[in-house]
Parts: structure tokens; C-alpha cells; sequence
């Protein structure tokens, strides 16, 4: 191997490459396969070598249709962007029963409790009670 092609120039595409060399005493074949981490990690690095293996082993049919990148990043972004939703609201609400929503008796600190002010009568908690507290 040749030091000088071992690097990855940032500055252009690809930014991974693969060198195929034979055994010289033998009858297999290696495979180094250059990643640069920007564009690589685990799950990636798992998603070529199997599509490798596919090839080799006369599977390539069963591969799915390649989907251009930008749409690739997009559905990631939106998984992720739908979890992180899910997981704040869950904590933000988590706590919250069916039985307490529907009668109004939950708040926004997240433990169902029902405020009552100085005088004794209870604050409105639910949205709807709020709403028409405030004749809106």
C-alpha cells in the first residue's frame, strides 16, 4: 500500500475509498475499506459491508432500490425530530390518566393535582375551564 493514497482529501468526493488486493500465496482476496467519519458510522459501515456480502454472494436482487442521500437524510431527520417530540412531551405529560384529563384535574407541573386558591375554591387547571373562566 502506498502512504500517499492512504488519505482522504475533505475537499472532494468520495470521501471513502476501497483498495482489493490478492494473497500472493494463496487463493483469497483483501478489502480495506476507508471511511472518513463525517459521512460514516456504525450503522452505515454495518449497511455497506452487508451490501458487500450481498454482491458476493449472488444476493444483490434482494437489496433494496438505492434512495438518493438528501431523501435519506430527510427521513432520518424527521424519525429523529418525531422521537425527540414524543419523548418531551411524554415527560412533560407523562403522568396525566385519561380519568384526570377528562374531568380537568391535571395542571402543567406534571402531577395531576388540583390548585385550589387562598379562599379554598379551585383554580381552573383544565384548558377548557380555563377557557371559559375567561370567556373566551
Amino acid at each position: 500500500m502506498i502512504p500517499e493514497r492512504q488519505r482522504l482529501d475533505l475537499r472532494r468526493a468520495p470521501l471513502l475509498g476501497l483498495q482489493v488486493a490478492a494473497d500472493p500465496l494463496g487463493v483469497h482476496w483483501y478489502a480495506l475499506l476507508q471511511l472518513h467519519h463525517l459521512i460514516g458510522d456504525h450503522e452505515s459501515l454495518w449497511i455497506i459491508v452487508s451490501e458487500v456480502m450481498a454482491h458476493l454472494e449472488g444476493r444483490a436482487h434482494e437489496l433494496p432500490e438505492p434512495v438518493p442521500y438528501r431523501i435519506h437524510v430527510t427521513q432520518v431527520l424527521a424519525r429523529t425530530r418525531s422521537q425527540e417530540a414524543e419523548v418531551f412531551f411524554r415527560s412533560k405529560l407523562g403522568k396525566i390518566d385519561e380519568r384526570q384529563r377528562r374531568s380537568g384535574c391535571w395542571t402543567s407541573h406534571g402531577d395531576g393535582g388540583v390548585r385550589r386558591g387562598p379562599s379554598g375554591t379551585r383554580i381552573a387547571t383544565g384548558p377548557n375551564e380555563l377557557a371559559r373562566k375567561l370567556d373566551v
